[in-house]
């Protein structure tokens, strides 16, 4: 359900952010400036600083940005914890890589598209498992991460964090520790 994952989110983006080496640029409660602006205006606003970001535009900018870019009502539908691990994703590497991660774990050739064979693939998941779909998921984000750290190793002061993010998934969704 979409207010879970979103409580979810919001207790692992924290507040306000300026760190010069983040890639992601100044950031509020895990909305950075660039979205923030885009978002401001798409709605016919005037430009300001992500710092003064509302709760209800927070609420806005994820719901469409990320829940619905990733179709997670449609996720959500079959398993509500693949949902939340889809939209965290989302939120933390763009919905794009998140429909990706989820086409790899179903098998689905990746093209970043939730489209009908992603759809079809979803609604067959059933047969492997949600869970075991998860698990196959959250391992290729942890591989993701590395290979972030691999190509850019200036990112290595954030991996510790970004690794930290999907065991809190794996707790969130009920994933054994043996299984990881």
């Amino acid at each position: 359900m979409y207010e879970r994952s979103l409580q979810f989110v919001l207790e692992r983006e924290g507040g306000r952010v300026d760190d010069p080496r983040d890639r992601g640029g100044r950031t509020n409660k895990g909305v950075t400036q660039r979205v923030y602006d885009a978002h401001r205006r798409a709605h016919g606003l005037p430009q300001a600083d992500v710092w003064a970001i509302t709760d209800a535009e927070v609420e806005a900018i994820y719901r469409g940005g990320y829940w619905d870019a990733v179709r997670g009502d449609v996720i959500d539908a079959v398993s509500s914890d693949l949902a939340l691990a889809v939209f965290d994703c989302a939120v933390n590497s763009g919905a794009s890589r998140a429909i990706k991660q989820l086409q790899e774990a179903l098998g689905v050739t990746p093209d970043g598209v939730f489209g009908p064979k992603t759809e079809q693939a979803l609604l067959l998941g059933a047969a492997k498992g949600y869970p075991r779909i998860l698990r196959i998921m959250l391992c290729g984000r942890e591989l993701f991460y590395r290979g972030i750290v691999a190509r850019n190793p200036s990112q290595g002061r954030f991996l510790k964090g970004w690794l930290n993010r999907v065991n809190h998934l794996r707790v969130a969704c009920g994933i054994p520790e043996e299984d990881v």
